[in-house]
């Protein structure tokens, strides 16, 4: 069984904010803790930290793939996956086989919703497609137990993704519509009725950089990911803080969530995206400025003692974290370490 410790650095966890090591053992974190506690510890490999910050890797809910050199390209910056929207030239299955990038390394996940619904997981675009194709469209996925992202771009679009989810859910049921796990996607603002719609059918909204309501969802109770972000994330959480109008701004710890854990929880799998004892090993090494904890304007404290999982830092005219090191379920796909 591969093990690896990572020590001396600072641990972004929920569970153990004053983490400073955690141990990673055939793809799952087995330990968080302190240094004193990580001396009477061994591993196959022991990497020092140096200070560096540990966190929840990126995911990237709304990407569109070319090329297979965009895999590597967002491993270096920090992105375990990539839920791409329309078919990237092969399949999710075929993309899953080939398991291994440049030098050996495995690569980043690609999560496929192809245009059309061929495989498990289909993408709609709402400005290509008429009313009775999109209730069609969800209708048939519901009754297959099938996610749908629907694309929208505009109101009336978004409108008409409303009406084919309420009408899969007025025949096939509310509780089937949530169960598939259907997505909106490309929302640019949410009204007060858009989110009462949301919640009631159990959809799930990923919204695109730079259109990110995210206070309005904050307000509603909505979960969200966010996507479109693979070559600049930590330029994305930057925006969340900083954007206009200035009540969609939120803190950098609730942008960093919606752009790591809520693309896990975008595909159901709510119990990934966290540095916990027994969750699999994602995560991303940074390097780079003072870590605190910053709020929607910028405002921020370094106090440890708050108990508040610590993030970089972020002004616009700094440079961004520089990521040392990117690993998948325990593989490592980004390295500057060797």
């Amino acid at each position: 069984m591969t093990s690896t410790l990572y020590r001396n650095g600072v641990v972004h966890s929920a569970t153990h904010p004053f983490a400073q090591a955690l141990m990673v053992e055939a793809g799952v974190i087995t330990w968080l803790g302190d240094e004193d506690t990580a001396d009477q510890m061994s591993a196959q490999q022991t990497i020092d930290l140096d200070g560096a910050l540990v966190a929840p890797a990126f995911v990237d809910a709304a990407a569109d793939l070319g090329a297979p050199a965009d895999l590597a390209g967002a491993a270096a910056h920090g992105v375990v996956s990539l839920h791409t929207l329309t078919s990237p030239g092969r399949s999710a299955a075929d993309a899953s086989a080939t398991s291994l990038g440049a030098g050996g390394h495995a690569q980043v996940e690609v999560v496929a919703y192809e245009t059309g619904g061929a495989g498990r997981r289909g993408a709609l675009d709402l400005e290509a497609v008429s009313d009775d194709q999109a209730v069609a469209a969800v209708v048939s996925a519901t009754r297959a137990h099938r996610p749908v992202a629907l694309v929208v771009g505009t109101a009336q679009s978004e409108q008409r993704a409303l009406r084919a989810l309420e009408t899969a859910s007025e025949r096939e049921g509310a509780a089937a519509v949530a169960r598939a796990g259907h997505r909106l996607v490309g929302l640019r603002s949410v009204s007060a009725e858009t989110s009462a719609q949301v919640a009631r059918l159990g959809v799930r909204v990923t919204f695109v950089v730079p259109d990110l309501p995210l206070g309005s969802a904050a307000a509603a109770g909505l979960a969200v990911s966010l996507g479109g972000f693979s070559s600049d994330p930590w330029g994305a959480v930057l925006h969340a803080m900083t954007q206009e109008p200035a009540a969609e701004r939120v803190s950098a710890r609730a942008a960093f969530r919606a752009a790591t854990r809520g693309g896990w929880r975008a595909v159901g799998q709510d119990d990934v995206g966290e540095l916990r004892p027994g969750a699999v090993a994602h995560l991303a090494v940074w390097r780079g400025g003072h870590l605190g904890v910053q709020g929607p304007r910028s405002a921020w404290s370094s106090d440890a003692r708050a108990g508040t999982p610590l993030l970089p830092f972020l002004e616009a005219d700094d440079q961004r974290p520089v990521c040392l090191r990117t690993v998948r379920a325990g593989a490592v796909i980004y390295d500057t370490w060797g």
